[in-house]
């Protein structure tokens, strides 16, 4: 009888032991962009992942910043601050925002 063929896992899971024939979905916050891994990764600052089985990350979008690795939802901007790109690891202060518009300098 032949023996069987390992065949790797598809991205978005992982085998816990090396000749595993079960493989697993990677939990939300993390991802495996390979096939064959061994372990998934945790998002990085500005991304997320809500469900498992993930083959990557989803950048925050506008308005919304991750500030943390592993980050299950993006958090939305408080009050009086705002996040003009995607992928952000903060938010601006609108009021810093717009004292800096006003600025004014003239050449002399």
């Amino acid at each position: 009888m032949p023996s069987p063929v390992c065949q790797a896992c598809s991205m978005g899971q992982f085998a816990r032991f090396a000749g595993s024939d079960a493989c697993e979905l990677c939990p939300a916050r993390t991802f495996s962009g390979t096939a064959g891994a061994s372990e998934c990764e945790l998002c990085g600052v500005g991304e997320y992942v809500e469900a498992k089985g993930q083959a990557a990350c989803v950048r925050c979008p506008v308005g919304t910043f991750a500030d943390e690795v592993g980050t299950l939802r993006c958090q939305t901007c408080p009050p009086d601050t705002f996040q003009s790109e995607e992928g952000s690891t903060a938010c601006e202060d609108r009021k810093s925002t717009r004292l800096n518009s006003s600025h004014r300098t003239d050449l002399v």
